[in-house]
Formats: C-alpha cells, sequence, structure tokens
C-alpha cells in the first residue's frame, strides 16, 4: 500500500511564514519515499518518545506540546496503535504523512500533517483520526466516471494559502485534484478542490465522488465550482472552524483549458474568511456527473 453570498475583492499577495507568495512563484509539490523519508523518521521518533513515557521529546515532535498534559502516552499510543507510514507529500516546510493502522479487517489510512520548525519536522496534532479503506477493484478502460482519470500531486500543481482555522495568520494549500461536472448531459463547467493535506491515492480511487474525498480531506479544503465561461465561480472554503460560501468573477483568472489541464488562480478577499490566494495546474480529464453524483462541497 505504497500509494495506497459576501461582496469580494481580488487580492494579489498573503504573507505565509513571513515570506511573500505571487501567482507567478510555482511551488512543486513532492512526493515522500515508501517510509515518509525525514517526515516519517520524526513520527517513529515521537512513538519511541512514547513508548518510553519521555514526555519532553514527544513534545518536541508536535507544534502545540502541551497537549500532552491532557492525555497520558498510554492513551496516545492506544490511538496510534500500529500505525506505520506509506508515502505521503511535502511542499516546501509542509507535509502530509500517510500512515496506514489497524488490522487486515479495519485497515485506516491517516492522513498526518507536520511542518518543519527550525529544521525539525513537528506534527499537528498528538493524535491520529483515520479513514477506513473499502478495497475494490477500478475499472478505467471503458470511461472517465470519477476518480477515474484524476491526478493529484506531484502531477498536479497546486500552491497559496487560505486563512487558519483559530483566525490566526493562513493555511498552506498542497495538493488537489480537478473533474469537468455535466449536468442534463451538457457540461456545467469544472470542479476543482484544493486541500491542505496531501492526497493519498489509493484512498482517493476508492472514494465514490468528490463529495467523499473533500469528507476524508478534513481541513482546509477550498471547492471551487467553476462556470462554463471560465469568468465566474461559486466558491466554499471549509477552514475547520466554519464554512464560507460566495460567488467571484474578480480575482478569478483561468489562463489555460487546454492539453487535458486546467490552469489558473483565484486571489479573493471575503469579508469573513480573509485572505485566499490559490494557484493550480490540474488535469481535468475525469468527469462528475451533477446528476447522478455527489459532486458537491463535502464538508
Amino acid at each position: 500500500m505504497g500509494h495506497l453570498v459576501p461582496t469580494i475583492t481580488a487580492a494579489l499577495t498573503v504573507a505565509l511564514a513571513g515570506c511573500s507568495q505571487t501567482a507567478s512563484a510555482p511551488i512543486k509539490t513532492v512526493a515522500l519515499p515508501s517510509d515518509g523519508g525525514e517526515v516519517g523518521k520524526a513520527f517513529v521518533a515521537y512513538v519511541d518518545a512514547l513508548k518510553r513515557n519521555d514526555i519532553d521529546a514527544a513534545g518536541k515532535a508536535l507544534a502545540k506540546p502541551d497537549v500532552l498534559k491532557r492525555s497520558s502516552s498510554k492513551d496516545i499510543l492506544d490511538n496510534i496503535g500500529n500505525a506505520g507510514p506509506t508515502g505521503g507529500r511535502q511542499q516546501g516546510d509542509r507535509a502530509t504523512l500517510f500512515l496506514v493502522r489497524g488490522p487486515a479487517d479495519d485497515v485506516r489510512i491517516v492522513l498526518y500533517n507536520a511542518s518543519r520548525v527550525a529544521g525539525v519536522w513537528k506534527f499537528d496534532t498528538p493524535l491520529l483520526s483515520g479513514t477506513k479503506f473499502h478495497p475494490s477493484p477500478l475499472d478505467c478502460r471503458s470511461g472517465d466516471k470519477f476518480p477515474c482519470g484524476v491526478e493529484t500531486a506531484p502531477d498536479a500543481v497546486v500552491y497559496g494559502t487560505v486563512p487558519a482555522m483559530d483566525g490566526q495568520g493562513q493555511q498552506a494549500l498542497i495538493d488537489g485534484f480537478a473533474a469537468h461536472t455535466l449536468k442534463g448531459g451538457t457540461s456545467s463547467g469544472t470542479l476543482v478542490v484544493l486541500a491542505g493535506r496531501g492526497i493519498e491515492p489509493e484512498l482517493l480511487h476508492v472514494s465514490a465522488d468528490p463529495h467523499e474525498v473533500e469528507g476524508w480531506l478534513r481541513w482546509p479544503v477550498l471547492h471551487i465550482d467553476i462556470a462554463p465561461d471560465n469568468k465566474h465561480a461559486h466558491v466554499a472554503l471549509f477552514s475547520g472552524a466554519s464554512v464560507e460560501e460566495f460567488e467571484v468573477s474578480d480575482g478569478l483568472a483561468i489562463e489555460s483549458t487546454d492539453k487535458g489541464r486546467i490552469r489558473g488562480h483565484l486571489g479573493v478577499t471575503a469579508k469573513k474568511g480573509g485572505a485566499i490566494q490559490a494557484s493550480f495546474d490540474i488535469a481535468d480529464t475525469s468527469t462528475c456527473n451533477v446528476d447522478t453524483d455527489r459532486c458537491d462541497k463535502g464538508f
């Protein structure tokens, strides 16, 4: 399993970790090796520290070490179980480690986020939250119905930021996917979904529709329903604490829709959601039928 409607204004630049990021500076998300690389090593060291009941050492592997004061090492280890790395995605100092946990008849896939701070990988939370994996054959030989035809990072190029859940600062977007939408047998636009977590390919390919994928991606998730004219879109942002939805025209720029890909940029400021700055270059050869499938947001 190694590959297991408020008023808005255009916003040009947002700050992330003290650095300026614009639409003209593409950032690639890369695949981590099957053991998770340096992020995987950090996870193993975190688990080893918990097994020794070395709270200080375990705390160094967390973005907010004080949370360990509210849970015992045993409780956290019970939650982690036999979880082990199977790969992941990394974009600069942000990464998602893919973990597999559980017995053969109840396999869970975990997307475990971490940030690199002063050269040290620190995980967002002490506990794991996984999605049940249901193995099933995916036959895409005779069609492009979602998830057939979907490509995520590293083929998908996604970068930018959205407001953080606590309203303080920004969260990075590192992965995503796209699909043409159909209604009444004709094209109704393009769905672009951008996420703050790496997307685990095997879990994606056993998901029935975009709605289900957005559910297990948790947050942040940016759902962009682009109209057929590529000049308007309905946007929904789930930051973890709330959902904000709005219509956008100014601030949306679709630069290319040829060769089976969609490339563009969304730069807006919504009254409630703060600055959204997102760029994408993603394959859009998959289709989602609005009449029969859940192409709507999954949060």
